[in-house]
């Protein structure tokens, strides 16, 4: 891999399409976005966002990786911890409740389609390793690097989706084996579990 000159680099535990792109002699791989949209026709990067980063001097990749060593490298965690913006408590309480929801959800799409993340990230946190980034780590470091407006505007969406049983894990899930070909996620899980 090619290090561009100027920014910093290391290995870190996540997944990417980048290896997949055998049509482009370069990529170039880089972020942030949301979990919660990402492979999906409306994964977006809210500009207010970006803007709020850019005015801070803030890189958001590598804060959400900063923020993820506190569950892979608890050591080295403590020895920048300082250096992370503070967030506010209540913003952290509906993080974590984000967090809580998507969770559900998530343990909700693996019971009824077990085949169909088996080989992708592990679910909790309490799986995390120096190597391996569980889902509920990724989000919730990820919601991290969010403006206070955007973790309120997500709240409220998160919440009106559990209050109407839409469980968007499955949906993410969907829309995925769709873009693979598959015509419903039970064909998807059926073929995954032969692999």
């Amino acid at each position: 891999y090619e290090i561009l000159d100027g920014f910093p680099a290391k290995p870190v535990a996540f997944g990417s399409d980048a290896p997949q792109l055998t049509n482009f002699r370069r990529k170039i791989l880089c972020g942030p976005g949301s979990i919660l949209v990402a492979h999906r026709p409306e994964e977006h990067i809210r500009l207010a966002d970006l803007e709020k980063a850019e005015e801070e001097g803030a890189n958001l990749p590598t804060l959400k990786y900063a923020y993820m060593m506190e569950s892979t490298h608890p050591m080295e965690f403590k020895q920048i911890q300082q250096f992370l913006p503070v967030i506010e408590p209540q913003v952290l309480a509906k993080i974590q409740e984000i967090v809580d929801i998507n969770m559900d959800w998530q343990q909700e799409a693996d019971e009824k389609y077990p085949n169909l993340r088996a080989k992708g990230r592990p679910l909790s946190s309490k799986d995390d390793t120096a190597f391996v980034t569980s889902f509920e780590t990724y989000l919730r470091c990820e919601l991290k690097t969010y403006s206070t407006d955007t973790i309120m505007k997500l709240h409220a969406h998160t919440l009106a989706c559990l209050e109407k049983h839409y469980n968007m894990a499955i949906a993410n899930l969907q829309n995925m084996i769709g873009q693979m070909g598959y015509a419903s996620l039970e064909e998807a899980n059926e073929k995954m579990a032969n692999r």
